[in-house]
């Protein structure tokens, strides 16, 4: 799928979570663009998925198309109302995923395929994403710097929007026990989709915000950017070229649960 469809997509998903209310949502893109190849389903595979994408903290996971279509990975409907000819499983297995996800209490999004309409920008509904289907995966259409992932998720998940966690980064980079704790951060200091943001520091090698008063991340390369984290932070996470900060309340939460 091109950029025109990518578009189509992503205006699609803004339509879709333009009801969240809330904020407080963390979407998860589980597929990718070879996910209809799947020996036994795509579906029935990432029913087995469920319990570790619960338990990261995901609130709604994007699902492929779901209907015949032309194209194999689904974005050219052939007979638009026929979900037992998908190439990612039958109507069965889809409604057995959609049961498994109800029981952990995730919600299922449908990725349906059809063009969008005129809309308007809303920063607070956007979708935010380091990767998906189409600019990585096998695709590798713009993707993002692979040695710069981590950072791309340090961002995502600390800054307003609605973010979304790509399957590929979570179960195969490696990613998903750090991705979790991002996650969580998130959600211990309710950072939602409108949350206030506070550029402290934009340079060449180093990047400083602050969220909420709650939340600080620092991404680039230079180490030492204490001259500009405010008193009574403590470090939450770190990884490659990224680090987070919350406040001591916080972070006591984190170390008793």
């Amino acid at each position: 799928m091109g950029r025109n469809g990518n578009l189509c997509c992503f205006s699609l998903l803004l339509l879709l979570l333009a009801g969240f209310a809330s904020g407080h949502q963390v979407l998860f893109q589980g597929f990718n663009w070879e996910s209809w190849k799947q020996s036994g389903g795509w579906y029935n595979m990432m029913t087995g998925k469920v319990d570790d994408i619960a338990a990261a903290g995901v609130t709604h996971v994007w699902l492929p198309p779901p209907s015949h279509s032309v194209s194999t990975q689904g974005y050219m409907p052939g007979r638009l109302y026929d979900i037992d000819a998908s190439k990612y499983g039958n109507a069965a297995d889809l409604k057995s995923l959609i049961r498994a996800l109800h029981g952990k209490g995730v919600q299922a999004i449908a990725d349906i395929g059809k063009a969008p309409g005129v809309m308007g920008w809303w920063p607070a509904k956007a979708v935010t994403f380091v990767d998906n289907h189409d600019t990585g995966s096998t695709q590798a259409m713009w993707p993002f710097p692979s040695d710069k992932v981590m950072q791309g998720y340090a961002y995502i998940l600390t800054h307003p929007g609605i973010p979304c966690i790509f399957y590929d980064h979570f179960f195969t980079w490696g990613f998903k026990d750090q991705i979790a704790a991002l996650v969580a951060i998130r959600k211990r200091n309710g950072i939602t989709a409108t949350s206030a943001l506070k550029i402290l520091m934009h340079e060449g090698d180093a990047y400083v915000a602050e969220i909420d008063s709650k939340v600080l991340v620092k991404i680039g390369s230079r180490y030492d950017v204490g001259a500009v984290i405010p008193a009574g932070f403590v470090t939450s996470a770190h990884g490659n070229d990224y680090a987070v900060w919350e406040k001591p309340g916080a972070a006591a939460t984190r170390q008793r649960s």
